[in-house]
C-alpha cells in the first residue's frame, strides 16, 4: 500500500514505460490462452452431468477404412489378408438435443460469469473485478477438482463391495466434506468480499 509496500495490483510497482506496456500485453496474450483451459474442464463436466441428467448417453461408433487415409490409428488386431493393415477409427455421434443442450449449458455459463463480472466491476471497478472473478473461479474450481471430484470418481470407479475398504471410504468421504467446506467458504468470502467492495 502506501507505507512502502508492495501494491496491488503487482504492476503497480513498476515503473511506467515500454516494459510495462510488454508485461501487460503479454499477461494478456498468457491469460487469453489459459483461462479457457482451465474453464474447459468444468464446461464439459457441467454439460455431461447435465446431459446424464437429461438420460442422454454419448454415442460412439467405430469406422475401418484403408491405411489411404491419413490421421487415422492403426488397428494391429486386422489384417485384410493382403498384408496391409485396417485402420480405425472411434466418432463420438452428437444428436441435435445434444448440442441443443450443450450450446444452451455455455450460454448460460457465460451468462452468469459475464453477470458476476460486470456486477463486480459495478460496485469496485475492473482491478478489483479482475481479482474477484479470478477468485471465484480458482476456489470453485480448485475445490471441486482438488477435493471433491477425486474421491467421488475413485469410489464412483470402485463399486462393488469389498473393493474398497471402510477406512479408505470414510477418508473419501471427510476429503469431499473437507472440499464442501472450503468450496462454500471460498463462494461465501469472495461474494461478500464482492458484496462490500
Amino acid at each position: 500500500g502506501d507505507d512502502g509496500g508492495i501494491l496491488n495490483p503487482v504492476l503497480r510497482n513498476l515503473n511506467t514505460g515500454a516494459p510495462l506496456q510488454v508485461i501487460r500485453v503479454l499477461l494478456c496474450v498468457d491469460l487469453l490462452f489459459t483461462v479457457p483451459m482451465i474453464l474447459a474442464v468444468g464446461r464439459e463436466i457441467i454439460e455431461y452431468t447435465v446431459q446424464y441428467c437429461l438420460g442422454m448417453k454419448q454415442t460412439q461408433i467405430q469406422i475401418n477404412t484403408s491405411p489411404s487415409v491419413g490421421g487415422w490409428q492403426e488397428d494391429e488386431q486386422r489384417d485384410d489378408g493382403e498384408g496391409s493393415r485396417a485402420y480405425k477409427m472411434v466418432v463420438e455421434v452428437v444428436s441435435r438435443k445434444q448440442m441443443l443442450i450443450t450450446t444452451l449449458v455455455r450460454i448460460s455459463m457465460v451468462a452468469i460469469v459475464l453477470s458476476i463480472s460486470f456486477g463486480a466491476i459495478e460496485n469496485s471497478g475492473v482491478n478489483q473485478a479482475f481479482s474477484d472473478v479470478v477468485a471465484l473461479i480458482g476456489g470453485v474450481s480448485g475445490s471441486l477438482l482438488g477435493f471433491i471430484l477425486p474421491p467421488l470418481l475413485y469410489m464412483g470407479a470402485y463399486k462393488e463391495p469389498g473393493e474398497i475398504g471402510a477406512l479408505s471410504r470414510v477418508i473419501m468421504i471427510s476429503i469431499v466434506i473437507i472440499g464442501l467446506g472450503l468450496l462454500g467458504s471460498t463462494t461465501y468470502f469472495t461474494a461478500k468480499s464482492m458484496a462490500h467492495s
